[in-house]
C-alpha cells in the first residue's frame, strides 16, 4: 500500500530532480524482517506513505522530491523505530537500514505481607512434628 505521495509522479520534475530512500529492516540478530510496515513522513507537507518490506526485508521510497523526511518502521513483536530527520537532495539515493528491537513483555508482580505487626514475632509455639508430641527418645 503506497499513498498518494509516492504513487503519482510529481508534475514538472524529471527523474534527475527526484531522490529516493531505500533500506533493509532487520531484527537484533541481523535477520531480515519481512512484512514490516515502513512509513515515510514528509516534514514539509506532513504527507505519509507506507510500504511493506519484501521477503528480503527491503523497502524503497522512490521519486521523492528534495526535502526532509522521517522513517518509521514497525513489525509484530518489535518496538517501533523512528529515524532521525533524513535530508534527500535531487538525484540522491539515501540508504537507511533499520534494526528493530524486541518488544518487552510488560509484567509486574506485587507481593503483599499483610500486616507487619507480628511479622517476626511468634506469640504461641506448640510442640509437634511428623510423629506428634512424642519425644524422639521414645521412638523405636
Amino acid at each position: 500500500m503506497v499513498s498518494f505521495l509516492c504513487a503519482i509522479p510529481l508534475l514538472g520534475q524529471s527523474g534527475a530532480d527526484l531522490g529516493q530512500i531505500i533500506g533493509v529492516v532487520t531484527d537484533p540478530d541481523q535477520a531480515v524482517i519481512s512484512a514490516a510496515h515502513v512509513t515515510l513522513t514528509s516534514q514539509q507537507t506532513k504527507m505519509k506513505a507506507t510500504v511493506v518490506t519484501d521477503a528480503q526485508g527491503a523497502y524503497a521510497f522512490r521519486s521523492l522530491p528534495s526535502g526532509n523526511y522521517l522513517i518509521e518502521a514497525d513489525a509484530s513483536g518489535f518496538k517501533p523505530s523512528i529515524s532521525m530527520e533524513i535530508r534527500v537532495a535531487a538525484g540522491q539515493s539515501v540508504t537507511l537500514d533499520i534494526a528493530l528491537t524486541l518488544a518487552g513483555i510488560a509484567q509486574s508482580v506485587t507481593v503483599s505481607a499483610g500486616t507487619v505487626e507480628n511479622a517476626y514475632r511468634v506469640d504461641n509455639v506448640q510442640a509437634g512434628g511428623p510423629l506428634g508430641a512424642t519425644p524422639i527418645q521414645n521412638i523405636p
